[in-house]
C-alpha cells in the first residue's frame, strides 16, 4: 500500500513540475505575436499581427491588424472561446492555452463548428 502511495505522490510531483502545465491563475492579458492561416475573405493566405488581450473575472477581449478588428470571448480553465470580429468578415474562435502559459493554439472559422484556418500566437 505504501509503494502504491509513493506512486501517486511521484506522479503529482511530476505534473505540477511539468514545464507544460498551465495554472488556473495564468492570466492571458497581455501582447502575443500571432500567426493566422487558412481559408479567409481574401483567399487562402498566411497572416503574422500582434494580438493584444485583456483578461478580467472569466472573460477575454482583444484587437489586433492595428484595432481594426477585435475578438471577445470566455475562458473555462485553458480554453478560450468567442467570436472575432474583422473589416472583411466576422466569425468564431477557440484557442487553447499551452506552454506554460506561454503560448495559444487554436482555430477559427465562419461558422461556429466550421473550421477555417488555424491561430499559433506566442508571449
Amino acid at each position: 500500500m505504501a509503494r502504491y502511495a509513493f506512486l501517486i505522490a511521484l506522479g503529482l510531483a511530476l505534473a505540477a513540475a511539468s514545464p507544460l502545465a498551465v495554472r488556473a491563475d495564468t492570466s492571458v492579458s497581455g501582447t502575443w505575436n500571432c500567426t493566422a492561416t487558412g481559408e479567409g475573405a481574401s483567399g487562402t493566405n498566411t497572416g503574422k499581427f500582434p494580438l493584444t488581450l485583456t483578461e478580467s473575472n472569466g472573460s477575454v477581449t482583444g484587437s489586433y491588424y492595428d484595432g481594426k478588428a477585435s475578438l471577445a470571448g470566455t475562458r473555462d480553465g485553458i480554453t478560450i472561446k468567442g467570436q472575432y470580429k474583422e473589416p472583411t468578415g466576422n466569425g468564431y474562435f477557440q484557442f487553447s492555452i499551452q506552454d506554460n502559459g506561454n503560448s495559444l493554439i487554436g482555430s477559427w472559422g465562419v461558422q461556429p463548428d466550421q473550421k477555417g484556418g488555424d491561430w499559433y500566437c506566442t508571449r
